[in-house]
């Protein structure tokens, strides 16, 4: 009777804890500690199937001249988890996107190297057509002019998630 009570605790615990893994972690510089993109993004449903919208998020992204390093459909996660840019990212100056403070040069996100990681999560609604979709992107800076100044966390504006879910719902609703 101990042996099944032990086998038991060992088992479920285990299969607890798989329904609870994070589909994408990232420790950036700046950041403390490892971050699960899951907790940072606000759900959207769109109304079409899980295969239209995955389609969608990657022409997005290639839209956006955003390379892709993560493409797993069945974890519904589409992104880049270690995009490394200086200057600009999808057509428009860094600093459009991500707040990293402000130096005499001006945005730190215009003038720094900006290690960042940007991903769309998706689920499939259950009983439904409807696929809920989640845009994270996080953000951290290093001053290129050495070590003597701590990596900085960026604050996201929103624009970038904006912008990708905009254009995502533009190719679900085209014919």
């Amino acid at each position: 009777m101990r042996q099944a009570i032990l086998i038991f605790a060992l088992v479920v615990p285990a299969a607890v804890l798989q329904g609870q893994i994070l589909r994408a972690r990232v420790w950036l510089p700046g950041f403390t500690t490892q971050v699960a993109l899951d907790t940072v993004t606000v759900p959207e449903e769109l109304d079409a199937p899980y295969g239209k919208v995955y389609t969608a998020v990657i022409a997005a992204f290639d839209e956006l001249k955003i390379p892709l390093d993560t493409r797993d459909s069945a974890r519904g996660v589409v992104g880049n988890l270690t995009l490394t840019k200086r200057v600009s990212l999808a057509g428009s100056p860094l600093s459009r996107w991500l707040n990293c403070g402000a130096g005499i040069t001006g945005p730190n996100a215009d003038n720094w190297r900006i290690y960042i990681a940007v991903v769309a999560l998706l689920d499939r609604v259950s009983m439904s057509n409807k696929t809920q979709t989640r845009v994270a992107m996080l953000a951290g800076a290093q001053d290129m002019q050495g070590n003597s100044k701590d990596p900085v966390v960026c604050a996201s504006s929103g624009a970038l998630e904006t912008t990708m879910l905009e254009l995502v719902r533009k190719r679900i609703n085209a014919p």
